[in-house]
């Protein structure tokens, strides 16, 4: 499943002054979380009914993303975040982002069981 980047200027605005890597950013028409927005001390999860489109046409997803660890390094976090846990104007997007831990805890952060430690 090809995954497309959608380019949205307030939400990216917003994350362009924490400790983003890579942000992915997707429609949403419900999205719910359990960590209240960009929370990468604590591991949550994001579900709800989302839409991209792709070069073979929309593609959804109805299901959840827990925050998790990137497999191939230790200090990555894919943070889950609902776009009106940021701003009730971003209240039909979702997004996946790439936390550096180092920077959230130090020169020496971790990625440890979906959170920075």
């Amino acid at each position: 499943m090809a995954l497309v980047i959608v380019l949205v200027v307030g939400f990216i605005s917003f994350v362009a002054a924490q400790v983003i890597m890579n942000i992915l950013v997707v429609n949403s028409t419900s999205c719910f979380e359990t960590d209240s927005g960009l929370d990468y001390l604590n591991r949550g999860s994001m579900s709800g009914s989302f839409w991209w489109n792709s070069s073979n046409g929309t593609v959804t997803y109805n299901g959840t993303f827990i925050d998790t660890c990137l497999t191939n390094s230790s200090y990555v976090l894919l943070e889950g975040v609902c776009g009106s846990s940021i701003n009730a104007n971003l209240n039909n997007l979702a997004a996946i982002v790439n936390v550096d831990c180092r920077i959230v805890n130090g020169t020496n952060g971790t990625c440890v069981a979906g959170r920075c430690a």
